[in-house]
């Protein structure tokens, strides 16, 4: 193991090396004249300043179709609870007499709609589509999605956000 002598002596050394170096490297350097400037090396052009992208630009249609599509199923279950209601009522309830077969009806299509909320969410966010801009979709169709396990969204509200969320992703906005 090396002492600590030896190491002061290995960094005396360094300076002169270094010196030695640089005088190969530059020859108009001469230890008469320490001073003498070394050649600037050239420098290179400087690059074209690189605009970062705007992201307030509304996402191209292909991302707006692509998600689209991706959620696709979750509308088609928004449409078939709001058909499923409509059928349940037009037929008076099945002409059930008590409510508890209704009940669990109704309980159904909520979970139904809820879930498709939960996985229309997923996507959207694994996608890192932009939901606040207005010109890519309807965010507060998506913020209704969003708030599907509150108890104040029934799932004709759920359903509807769904729907025109799912517009919103195919029309102008």
């Amino acid at each position: 193991m090396k002492s600590f002598k030896e190491f002061h002596k290995l960094n005396e050394a360094e300076p002169q090396q270094q010196q030695q170096q640089a005088q190969q490297t530059n020859p108009a350097s001469t230890p008469e004249n320490p001073t003498a400037a070394p050649k600037p090396a050239p420098q290179p052009a400087p690059a074209a300043p690189q605009q970062p992208a705007q992201q307030s630009q509304p996402a191209s249609q292909e991302t707006r179709n692509a998600l689209a599509a991706k959620i696709k199923p979750q509308y088609e279950v928004a449409k078939a609870v709001v058909e499923g209601i409509h059928q349940a009522f037009q037929n008076d309830c099945g002409k059930v007499t008590k409510y508890d077969a209704m009940g669990k009806q109704i309980k159904q299509f909520e979970a139904q709609i809820r879930n498709a909320c939960k996985t229309a969410i997923s996507i959207v966010e694994q996608s890192h589509f932009d939901v606040h801009n207005w010109d890519n979709c309807s965010p507060k169709s998506y913020k209704g999605i969003t708030l599907h396990s509150d108890r104040d969204m029934d799932m004709l509200k759920l359903c509807a956000a769904m729907i025109v969320f799912y517009n919103s992703l195919l029309g102008k906005n």
